[in-house]
């Protein structure tokens, strides 16, 4: 979209959003589940962080 709007496709980032952007469903959390929302996050950021070695490998073959 940055390319679009310096190309001069559309005047203004909110112009050329409307083009790209769309959706049809807005999902809502469920307050009642935010212990459990929080819990999961958590794992994930032990994930996430447990996976850096890889990660960088990963890019490391990509990149050469």
């Amino acid at each position: 979209m940055i390319a679009a709007v310096n190309s001069g496709w559309w005047q203004t980032y909110a112009e050329c959003c409307q083009c790209f952007v769309s959706y049809d469903t807005v999902y809502t959390p469920n307050l009642e589940n935010k212990q459990q929302y929080e819990k999961i996050f958590e794992l994930y950021k032990q994930i996430y962080n447990n996976n850096q070695s890889f990660y960088k490998a990963h890019a490391k073959i990509f990149t050469n």
